[in-house]
């Protein structure tokens, strides 16, 4: 009697207790919940923000709740994880954490750096898109740096080992970056006052070496061009060989200090030009695209610019990356632009791939000799910095190769 009223118990309670399977299923469903908890939060914010003057103080209110929605959405995807560190789904929500909480506030990124380490998630397969938020956001983060080589150096899956390299390729020129621009502007550290991380940022400017930075990032990309040419980023349909061709041009061509190299390209009208012909005039070269909001956002200030230095040997030119010609030949007919283009036919056009350009808007400074001097200034900064060079001497040498 008591045996069979025990199978009896038994057949009730047994399907209630999840098997793996189901309790696999039942942890995704929950991260789902709160992936789609923050995108909604992510829509409501953008939306209030449009409705909303354009100044801290006006949207300081709408911003705090963000951040404090963010907050609960990544602290429960985090506790996901913690509580269940062998489910797959633990290590999308610690993804899921980086990828939406970047460089912070708070510290839940580096948690979420830490728990990978500390568990081996560096040797899971199919990494994904979440080591570009790794390599471009979180330079400050020595664990960063840390994840990048142990997937590059323990991953079994090539692919993997290939995004690893080329994104710590990236990471650490990011770092040499971020190190040169916080040297020549103590003052913007304070910027990262509000994060967590202050303390490794400041860390991260005092200990590293730009130069040797961007050497081992050169050799990293030309690792990747010698042993994972044909690999394809997660998501990208393009072979990271061409992608790293132009980067390598880039870190041996662009810096400031090198004379810009040639650019031989149409205008708008088909007709030839080479930046050589504007030898002799400080010059503000962009890669921009109508497609891009913050390139549009700088057409007023770049009209402004030739206005204000019309009689001075000062000129803008633009590597154009739509897609249709058309588009900036509207553009150019509005006058909304009002300088020459070379257009490129898309941001994987021959100027913008073989340049190496990464980001938009792209933009150099140019002194009279073809020198690159600055780079990525906008408005007041840009205006001082042609100023600058428009009141130098006329150049009696040849400029350095």
């Amino acid at each position: 009697m008591h045996v069979r009223v025990g199978m009896i118990l038994a057949a009730l309670i047994l399907p209630l207790v999840p098997g793996p399977g189901q309790r696999d299923e039942a942890l995704g469903s929950r991260l789902k919940a709160i992936e789609a908890k923050q995108a909604a939060e992510r829509e409501r914010f953008g939306r209030e923000l449009q409705q909303l003057e354009r100044t801290e103080a006006a949207q300081k209110p709408a911003v705090d709740r963000y951040l404090k929605e963010l907050g609960k959405n990544v602290e429960d995807a985090l506790a996901l994880a913690r509580a269940n560190p062998d489910d797959p789904s633990a290590f999308k929500a610690l993804q899921f954490v980086i990828r939406t909480n970047r460089a912070g506030p708070g510290d839940a990124t580096a948690r979420a750096l830490r728990m990978m380490l500390d568990r081996g998630d560096n040797r899971r397969p199919n990494q994904g898109d979440y080591l570009a938020t790794v390599a471009l956001t979180l330079s400050q983060y020595p664990d960063a740096e840390t994840l990048l080589r142990r997937i590059l150096d323990r991953n079994p899956n090539r692919d993997d080992r290939a995004a690893a390299c080329y994104w710590l390729a990236r990471h650490l020129a990011q770092q040499a970056r971020m190190v040169r621009k916080l040297r020549e502007r103590p003052n913007e550290q304070k910027t990262y006052e509000r994060y967590r991380a202050a303390a490794p940022i400041g860390r991260l400017v005092r200990e590293k070496d730009p130069e040797a930075l961007e050497t081992a990032s050169e050799a990293l990309l030309e690792r990747v061009a010698r042993e994972f040419a044909d690999v394809r980023l997660a998501g990208g349909d393009r072979a990271l060989g061409a992608t790293v061709n132009g980067e390598l041009f880039a870190l041996r061509n662009l810096s400031i200090g090198k004379t810009a190299p040639e650019i031989d390209g149409r205008d708008h009208e088909g007709q030839p030009f080479r930046l050589s012909e504007t030898r002799g005039k400080v010059v503000v070269l962009t890669f921009c695209g109508n497609w891009c909001g913050p390139c549009v956002a700088m057409y007023p200030q770049e009209r402004a610019l030739l206005e204000k230095y019309r009689d001075r040997p000062f000129t803008i030119v633009s590597v154009d990356t739509d897609d249709d010609v058309e588009t900036l030949r509207r553009s150019i007919a509005s006058k909304q632009i009002t300088w020459r283009c070379w257009w490129d036919g898309g941001v994987e056009g021959p100027i913008t791939m073989r340049w190496g350009i990464l980001g938009f808007p792209t933009i150099f400074v140019l002194d009279r000799r073809g020198v690159i001097r600055y780079r990525d200034l906008r408005g007041d900064e840009l205006d001082r910095a042609i100023a600058s060079l428009l009141d130098e001497r006329e150049p009696t040498s040849a400029p350095p190769r």
